[in-house]
C-alpha cells in the first residue's frame, strides 16, 4: 500500500520545487520537528524527481545505520519499483549503481568516486554537517562536485543549528543558503500528528556546577562521574516508580557505558524487565531488543548512552528519563522527541485534526512523561519554545541578541507541577507564602517541557523600535522590538531579503501591519478634500473653501473648528511645498505596498500599524511572541 502524504509533508515537498523554479541556486533546508515523517517528505521529493527527469541520479546521506535502512523502506513503501540501492558498511551492502543511494557519511566519502554523476545530495539530519573542509560530509561533497560542479545540497533536520554557529544559513562558510519551509513540534501536536509531553519537576538533581565545559558540551568523564553514584541512581528510580507507576515503556538516556548498565542492573534488582543498548551493541541484539520494546505489553525500560537520539521510531515510549545533562539545544530536542510519536485508539477519524485529537486522548498513550534527574528542563525550558541560537558574536562585537529573560513558572513543593509564576495558590491546595526580596544567586524554577503547559503572558505595547540586522550570512533582516513602559519584552527578526519560506512569513507578517496601516502626519489630500493630482488652483479654492468654513472668528468657543483650522493650514503649507508634498507622496506610496527588501521594510516601518498587545510565552532563557492584538 503507497503511503499518503500528509498536507504539511507535500507542501514541504513543493516547497523545494518552487525553490527551484524560482531561479534559486542555492542549498536549501526543510527544518521539521522529529515525527514530522522526513523519510515520507525525503522519499515523495525523489520519487517526483526521478519521474520527472528519469536520468537523474541522487544520493540520500545520513550518519547511522538506522535511518538509511528507514528511509530506504519509505521510499520502497512509497515507490515499490524504485531503482534504490544501499551503500553503507554497517548495513553489509556497497551498491553505488543504482538511481538512488541511500548510504552512511563514513562509508562514502572515501569512495565517492564510485558513486559518478548525482544531481542531488540529500542529507538527513543535515545539523551534523560541519562546514569544515576535514569534515567527512565536505570531503564527500569535495569529490562529488568533481563530477557534477552543480550539485545541489539539500538538508533536512528538526534542528538546523550547530551549537556554536548558531543557524546553519548564517554561519561561517555556510553550504546551506535557506530554511524554506519549517514544520514546528507544536504545530504538529496542536492537530493531533504527535502527542503532547509533560514533566514533573524532581527534589532529586545531580550536581553538575564543578562539570567542565569541552567544546560547548560538559566533559563526559566528569558529568558520567557526577551522574553515576549508586545513590543518585537509586533515589531516582524510586521516584521514578511512584511519578511513573502507570506508565509501560521507559527510555533512560544516560551518561555512559558503565552508568547505563548500572541503572540496568538496578532496574533489575526491582524486578524491572531492563535492557541496555550502547554503541557496541550488536545490530541484531540490537534489533531485537527495539522490536520486543515495541510489542511489549507489560512495563519494559530500554537504557541506553547515546545511542537512540536520533532515528529510532518508538511510538509506544511514554516516559522518558533523563539521567545525563547536556548543553546542546539540538540534542535536547531530540531527545524530547522520541516520546512525542502517537499511539492512537482505535475507531476514530484520523484524517481530521479533531479525530486524531480524539484518538489520542482515548488511547494508551494520551502524553509522554518527562522525568529530569540532570537539570536539562530548567535550563533549556519548555521544548516546542526553543528558537534557533544566532551565530555567536566575534570578540568585540555587541550582542544585540543576548537580551536577559526571566523564567515565567515556579514548582509547587507539594505536588511538584510547574505553575505560573505568580499564582499564590496551586489547584492541589498549597498556598506560596508571600515573595522575599530575591537573593543575589536565586533564579525561579522552571520545569515546564512544552509550552502547552505555561500560560501566555499579555503585554500592551507603548512603542515598537525597527533595525536592520546583518548576520553572518549577509543577508539583511528587520529586527523588531517591542517595549512596554518599563522597557524591553520582546524581539523578531522579520526575513524580507531571503527567499522561501522565511519571505512567506515576513509577507504574512507585513499584511497584518499594512491593513489600515497607521498613517504619521497629516494626509494633506484627505484634509483639504482634493484629488492627489490636484493643481496649485484647486489646491488654493479648496483650502479658501473650507478655512472660511472653520474660521475661528466665523466659530467661536468651538475648540474643534479651532484645532481643523490649524490642521488646514498645516495641510496647505504641505501642498504649496514641493518638498513636503514629494515626501507626502513617498508615504503614500509606500503605505499598500509589500517591501522587496529588508531595506524597503524598514524604510516604511514608520507607517506599520503597530499592535496594541504582544502575547509572548517565556521557558529558560526563550521567549517566543505567539500573537498580537490590533
Amino acid at each position: 500500500m503507497v503511503m499518503q502524504l500528509r498536507d504539511y509533508q507535500q507542501e514541504a515537498v513543493n516547497a523545494i520545487f518552487q525553490y527551484y523554479e524560482a531561479g534559486n541556486a542555492g542549498n536549501p533546508i526543510i527544518s521539521a520537528a522529529t515525527g514530522a515523517g522526513k523519510s515520507l517528505i525525503i522519499g515523495e521529493f525523489i520519487k517526483r524527481v526521478l519521474q520527472r527527469y528519469p536520468g537523474e541520479k541522487i544520493i540520500m546521506g545520513t550518519h547511522v545505520a538506522d535511518l538509511i535502512s528507514q528511509n530506504y523502506q519509505k521510499i520502497i513503501a512509497q515507490w515499490p519499483e524504485a531503482p534504490v540501492g544501499i551503500y553503507s558498511a554497517g548495513l553489509g551492502k556497497k551498491q553505488p549503481w543504482t538511481a538512488i543511494v541511500c548510504g552512511g557519511v563514513q562509508s562514502m566519502y572515501k569512495k565517492a568516486h564510485q558513486l559518478g554523476f548525482r544531481a542531488f545530495l540529500l542529507v538527513d539530519e543535515c545539523q551534523l554537517l560541519s562546514p569544515h573542509d576535514d569534515g567527512m560530509y565536505m570531503k564527500l561533497i569535495n569529490e562529488l562536485k568533481k563530477a557534477n560542479p552543480y550539485l545541489k545540497v539539500i538538508g533536512f533536520s528538526a534542528t538546523p543549528w550547530r551549537q556554536k554557529g548558531g543557524s546553519l544559513v548564517e554561519q561561517e562558510n555556510a553550504i546551506f543558503t535557506d530554511i524554506i519551509y519549517e514544520i514546528s513540534l507544536g504545530y504538529l501536536v496542536k492537530r493531533g500528528y504527535l502527542t503532547s509531553l509533560i514533566s514533573k519537576s524532581s527534589l532529586i538533581q545531580a550536581d553538575l556546577s564543578s562539570v567542565k565545559t569541552i567544546g560547548g558540551e560538559y566533559n563526559a568523564k566528569q558529568a558520567e562521574a557526577a551522574l553515576d553514584r549508586d545513590e543518585l541512581t537509586k533515589a531516582a528510580i524510586s521516584e521514578i516508580e511512584v511519578l511513573a507507576v502507570e506508565r509501560k515503556h521507559f527510555l533512560f538516556f544516560c551518561s555512559g557505558v558503565n552508568h547505563a548498565f548500572h541503572v540496568r542492573d538496578e532496574l533489575r534488582a526491582r524486578g524491572w524487565e531492563a535492557d541496555v543498548i550502547t554503541g557496541e551493541t550488536p545490530q541484531l541484539e540490537r534489533t531485537q531488543m527495539l522490536n520486543k520494546f515495541r510489542n511489549s505489553k507489560t512495563r519494559y525500560a530500554l537504557v541506553n548512552n547515546a545511542v537512540l537520539t536520533t532515528g529510532t521510531d518508538l511510538p509506544n515510549v511514554d516516559c522518558l528519563i533523563f539521567l545525563r545533562g547536556t548543553k546542546s539545544a539540538s540534542l535536547y530536542i531530540q531527545i524530547c522527541g522520541r516520546g512525542a510519536r502517537p499511539v492512537y485508539a482505535a475507531g476514530y477519524d484520523l484524517s481530521t485534526d479533531a479525530g486524531r485529537l480524539a484518538a489520542i486522548a482515548a488511547g494508551a498513550k494520551p502524553n509522554c512523561l518527562v522525568l529530569d534527574y540532570a537539570g536539562n528542563i530548567e535550563r533549556f525550558g519548555a521544548v516546542d519554545l526553543i528558537e534557533m541560537p544566532r551565530a555567536r558574536k566575534k570578540k568585540g562585537e555587541d550582542d544585540e541578541d543576548s537580551q536577559p529573560t526571566s523564567p515565567p513558572q515556579k514548582i509547587c513543593p507539594k505536588c511538584r507541577e510547574p505553575i505560573f509564576i505568580s499564582t499564590m495558590e496551586c489547584k492541589c491546595g498549597y498556598i506560596f507564602p508571600a515573595p522575599e526580596k530575591p537573593k543575589h544567586d536565586e533564579s525561579a524554577s522552571n520545569a515546564a517541557i512544552m509550552s502547552t503547559e505555561i500560560q501566555a503572558q499579555i503585554h500592551k505595547i507603548s512603542h515598537v523600535v525597527y533595525k536592520v540586522h546583518m548576520g553572518p550570512s549577509g543577508i539583511p533582516s528587520l529586527r523588531v522590538q517591542y517595549y512596554d513602559n518599563f522597557g524591553f519584552i520582546a524581539c523578531e527578526y522579520i526575513c524580507f531579503s531571503h527567499a522561501g519560506y522565511a519571505r512567506q512569513k515576513a509577507e504574512s507578517w507585513a499584511r497584518a501591519r499594512m491593513q489600515g496601516a497607521a498613517f504619521v502626519g497629516i494626509n494633506a489630500y484627505q484634509v483639504l478634500e482634493v484629488e492627489k493630482g490636484a493643481n496649485e488652483d484647486e489646491v488654493k479654492r479648496a483650502y479658501r473653501s473650507l478655512a472660511k468654513k472653520y474660521h475661528p472668528d466665523l466659530n467661536p468657543n468651538d475648540a474643534a473648528a479651532e484645532e481643523k483650522f490649524k490642521e488646514l493650514n498645516t495641510a496647505n503649507e504641505i501642498l504649496n511645498d514641493k518638498r513636503k508634498r514629494a515626501d507626502l507622496d513617498f508615504k503614500l506610496k509606500k503605505i499598500g505596498s509589500m517591501p522587496k527588501t529588508t531595506d524597503e521594510a524598514y524604510d516604511m516601518s514608520s507607517y506599520f500599524t503597530q499592535p496594541l498587545a504582544v502575547h509572548i510565552k517565556k521557558s529558560g532563557q526563550n521567549t517566543q511572541i505567539i500573537g498580537y492584538d490590533f
